[in-house]
């Protein structure tokens, strides 16, 4: 039983389960990025930001192109959306100076831009 309580209060810490699924969250992920920065972890603030500035700006795309053009455009507004997401998270993470963080956050290979296209556009469109 005290096994599982410390998996729990770890959870919760600067690189726990629950602190990097929120970090990936947009606005959530910036008040994470906010309360790391607070405690003194820069590195682990700049993964909150870069991060959660990509959903932010897939998101924004998103609901752009719906405004423009109904579920057809929250489709590719999300996709274009994701890509420019990509490169901020990649613009925000190579500031980051601990590299085993850097290593988390900023990948900005062919295959990443292509499933994050193809996925964001689908689901921005399943969800207009």
């Amino acid at each position: 039983m005290s096994n599982t309580k410390s998996k729990f209060s770890t959870a919760f810490t600067k690189n726990g389960t629950i602190t990097q699924f929120t970090e990936k969250i947009p606005l959530v992920g910036h008040l994470t990025a906010t309360v790391q920065a607070l405690s003194g972890n820069p590195s682990q603030a700049k993964r909150a930001l870069a991060t959660s500035t990509n959903g932010l700006v897939v998101a924004a795309g998103a609901v752009g192109g719906y405004i423009l053009a109904g579920p057809p455009g929250s489709m590719v507004g999300g996709a274009l959306g994701s890509a420019v997401g990509i490169g901020v998270e990649y613009g925000i993470a190579q500031t980051i100076k601990d590299m085993d963080i850097r290593e988390m956050v900023g990948d900005v290979s062919l295959g990443r831009f292509a499933r994050s296209m193809a996925f964001d556009g689908f689901l921005s469109g399943l969800t207009s």
